[in-house]
């Protein structure tokens, strides 16, 4: 009986192992015959041509500025879709994106100024304490294509609510502008929850005119990123911000009737200069 119940063991042990064995073997000469594909080899041989390595978030003193995702081929997604045409063809190569390794994806302790400097991207932001010409300023932006955060007071967000479904109808962003421009844990949790019942997303970003280490200190521990504008404009935008228009600002305006008169114009200029007026959520992307 022993002797039985040893044979059957090491016949189930052998039939295992010669299974493992062969399936190794045979992926080693599946592998080694793809290796010697042409198809395979012109892949590996275009990666020098058409990988890009990411660039790395920028991190001084308290401020960081977002890197730049890299790409690299996928090789294996490559292969088989060639292999489906029977043929190389730089048009059928299949990327992958290469995030950053410093990224402010998750550093939340840092002050954001601006969007990355070699891209010719700049984003618009409203400083809004109370309802004054928010329709007007949202009516020329969605005729003008072009989305703007609205960092809105709290209080006025609590008391119009409207306001938050009217701005995600026509394509904005609404964020918290905190109370009387200060930050809590409960009130933001308050705010990301309200805005949650207009969209898939809540907060993001906190807002400050300049460095606020309390500020930070709030929003960090959210995990917000913490914005700072770049350009500040404030009684009189189109003169302010003519000539601070630079790749990747970040720039604020009040919601005042001169604005209102300036903005179609601000948006003709800085276009005319060969920037792309972007979401913020874009400005920041890696």
């Amino acid at each position: 009986m022993v002797k039985y119940m040893f044979k059957k063991f090491f016949s189930i042990f052998l039939f295992g192992f010669l299974s493992i064995t062969s399936f190794r073997i045979t992926k080693m000469a599946i592998e080694y015959i793809r290796e010697l594909d042409p198809i395979m080899n012109n892949i590996e041989s275009s990666r020098p041509i058409y990988e890009v390595k990411a660039v790395n978030a920028t991190i001084s003193d308290m401020t960081i500025t977002p890197g730049i995702s890299g790409s690299s081929i996928n090789v294996d997604s490559s292969y088989k879709m060639m292999k489906k045409y029977g043929s190389f063809s730089d048009n059928l190569l299949v990327f992958s994106k290469v995030a950053p390794i410093i990224s402010i994806a998750n550093i939340f302790d840092k002050y954001i100024f601006n969007g990355n400097p070699e891209i010719n991207n700049v984003s618009f932001i409203f400083k809004i304490k109370d309802t004054n010409y928010i329709e007007e300023i949202t009516s020329i932006l969605k005729s003008k294509d072009v989305i703007g955060t609205f960092f809105i007071d709290d209080e006025v967000l609590l008391e119009n609510k409207d306001i938050i479904k009217y701005l995600y109808l026509n394509n904005q962003i609404v964020q918290s502008l905190g109370n009387d421009e200060a930050y809590d844990i409960l009130e933001l949790d308050n705010i990301d929850h309200l805005l949650k019942g207009y969209t898939n997303k809540g907060l993001s970003y906190c807002y400050s005119d300049n460095i606020n280490n309390s500020i930070l200190n709030v929003c960090s521990r959210r995990k917000l990123h913490t914005i700072v504008p770049s350009v500040n404009t404030d009684k009189f935008p189109y003169y302010e911000m003519k000539n601070e228009v630079e790749n990747g600002v970040i720039i604020k305006f009040n919601n005042n009737l001169r604005l209102v008169d300036e903005l179609p114009y601000i948006i003709n200029y800085i276009r005319q200069n060969n920037k792309k007026i972007v979401s913020l959520e874009k400005l920041l992307e890696e």
